[in-house]
C-alpha cells in the first residue's frame, strides 16, 4: 500500500489542479433570479475533484446586481415565509464572485441536495431561513459583510476557514449533524473535503459570532472522532455568544481569545468543554458553570 500512496496523492492533487468546468454565467453580470433559475435548473458539470460523485453547478468570477424587476418576488418569499420549497439537485460553488455592495442574497425554504460552497468571494451578505443542506457546507477565504441562518438543517456538518467578517455571523435555531453514510469515502482525506460537525478557523480581526438555540448531534459511530467536534479553537472573537444550545458532542474553545463579551448561559453540555488556553475578559462575562457540572470541563 505504501508504494501507491505517491502515485494515489499525484493524482488527487492533479484533480485538484484542474479547472471547473465553464458556466454560461461566467464573468457575467446576473441577477439574484438568475442566479436561483441556474441552481435549479442549469447544466451540471463533472467535479474534477471527485467523479464518482453527481455532478457540479459552479458560478466563476460572476458579478451579482439587484433587479427590482426581477428579484423581488425572492425578497417577498423570503419576508412572508410562504412558498414551496425550492429543490437544488446538484453540488452548488461560488468562486471569485462578488455580490452586490447594498443588497442582501435571501434564501428560504431551500432544500440543497448536494454541497454547497463559497470560495474567495466578495461581500457577502446572505441570509438562509428554513433552508435544509444535506451535504457539507463551506466557506473558505471570503470576504464577508455578514451571513445569518436561521432554522436551516445542516446534515453534514459546516466549515468556515480564512474568511474576514466585516459584520457578524448569526446561527439560530439550526441543527448540526452528520451523515455517517457520507462520511466514509476514502478520497475525502487526501482533497480535504472530509466534513466537519462545526468547524470555524478565524484569526483574522476579531469576529463577532452568536450561536442559539441550536442543537449539534453525533451519532455514536463517529462519536470518539475528535474532527467531528464543535470546534472554535484557535480562534479571535469580539464577541462570542452561545446560548440556550444543545450540544451532544464535545465543544472546543481551545486557545480561543475573546476580547468583548463572553456568552455561554442556558446551553447543556451532554460532552466535554475543552478549553486549555481560552481567553475571555471575566468582567464581561455570562457563563452558566452549573452547565458544565459535573467533569464537563476539561483539556
Amino acid at each position: 500500500m505504501r508504494r501507491f500512496l505517491p502515485l494515489l496523492l499525484s493524482v488527487c492533487l492533479a484533480c485538484l489542479a484542474r479547472p471547473a468546468a465553464a458556466s454560461p454565467l461566467d464573468g457575467r453580470t446576473v441577477t439574484f433570479a438568475q442566479l436561483i433559475d441556474a441552481m435549479v435548473n442549469g447544466a451540471p458539470e463533472p467535479n474534477p475533484s471527485a467523479p464518482h460523485q453527481i455532478t457540479d453547478i459552479n458560478f466563476t468570477n460572476v458579478t451579482v446586481a439587484f433587479n427590482r424587476a426581477t428579484d423581488d418576488w425572492l425578497d417577498q418569499r423570503f419576508l412572508s415565509g410562504t412558498g414551496p420549497r425550492i429543490r437544488v439537485r446538484h453540488t452548488v460553488n461560488f468562486r471569485s464572485c462578488v455580490f452586490p455592495y447594498e443588497y442582501w442574497y435571501l434564501l428560504s425554504n431551500i432544500d440543497f441536495e448536494g454541497s454547497l460552497a463559497f470560495f474567495n468571494c466578495t461581500r457577502i451578505k446572505a441570509q438562509f431561513k428554513n433552508c435544509t443542506f444535506a451535504q457539507n457546507v463551506i466557506l473558505g477565504n471570503n470576504q464577508i459583510d455578514f451571513f445569518d441562518f436561521e432554522g436551516c438543517q445542516f446534515r453534514h456538518g459546516l466549515r468556515m476557514e480564512r474568511n474576514t467578517v466585516a459584520d457578524y455571523l448569526r446561527f439560530e435555531r439550526c441543527d448540526f449533524s452528520i451523515t455517517p453514510a457520507n462520511f466514509t469515502a476514502w478520497w475525502a482525506r487526501f482533497i480535504n473535503a472530509d466534513p466537519r460537525l462545526f468547524r470555524l478557523q478565524h484569526r483574522g480581526e476579531g469576529l463577532d459570532l452568536t450561536i442559539r438555540y441550536c442543537r449539534f448531534t453525533l451519532p455514536d459511530s463517529l462519536h470518539a472522532r475528535r474532527e467531528l467536534y464543535v470546534d472554535l479553537s484557535a480562534s479571535l472573537f469580539t464577541n462570542l455568544r452561545f446560548d440556550y444550545n444543545t450540544c451532544h458532542a464535545p465543544v472546543r474553545f481551545s486557545q480561543a481569545s475573546v476580547a468583548n463579551q463572553f456568552s455561554a448561559y442556558g446551553s447543556v453540555f451532554h460532552e466535554r468543554l475543552l478549553s486549555e488556553g481560552f481567553s475571555f475578559n471575566p468582567s464581561n462575562a455570562r457563563v452558566q458553570w452549573s452547565a458544565l457540572a459535573p467533569h464537563k470541563l476539561a483539556i
